[in-house]
């Protein structure tokens, strides 16, 4: 058995387009299974890679943050290309908002945690969704599992019980 002995390093792996046009047909993205409308002029794509097909006039309506957006002019090649709109939320926060401010979708039966809660409300008050804290609020006070599991911070934070919170959510 013979060794072969080289001399210089073989250098950095390419990575050049057509290696990563290859890397992503070997795993093509996946769509939420409550948006995959076909319809749906918008694709958002979140933070762990699942993409939402979401029709323009539901985050239009359900938020500030994308009407304004939608709003704003925009170039005719930029408008053509139809790349999906990257969110920093997991597609578990993103489909929640969705759940919430689609008229279609129905509402989740529950919420796994305060701290799901609680990125929930967070991912709504930077994209202006004024409906999500309201439906919030709901599920907290049907569950009651919060003040039982996790009092203390429950106590403090006031949007949980309806109160005033430092953005003004009622």
């Amino acid at each position: 058995m013979s060794l072969i002995m080289m001399s210089e390093p073989l250098g950095p792996l390419p990575t050049g387009p057509s290696v990563l046009s290859v890397a992503s047909e070997l795993n093509p993205p996946s769509y939420h299974p409550s948006s995959r409308s076909q319809d749906a002029e918008v694709i958002v794509r979140s933070n762990d890679g699942v993409l939402f097909r979401v029709e323009k006039l539901v985050l239009h309506r359900g938020s500030g943050f994308f009407k304004r957006m939608f709003e704003m002019p925009s170039d005719s090649v930029e408008a053509s290309e139809n790349d999906p709109i990257r969110i920093q939320e997991s597609s578990k926060v993103f489909a929640m908002l969705l759940s919430i401010i689609h008229p279609a979708h129905e509402y989740p039966d529950s919420l796994d945690s305060l701290e799901f809660t609680s990125e929930v409300l967070q991912a709504a008050e930077k994209y202006d969704m004024r409906k999500v804290p309201p439906t919030i609020r709901i599920f907290v006070r049907a569950q009651r599992k919060f003040l039982t599991e996790q009092p203390f911070e429950r106590a403090c934070e006031p949007v949980w019980l309806g109160g005033n919170s430092k953005n003004g959510i009622n």
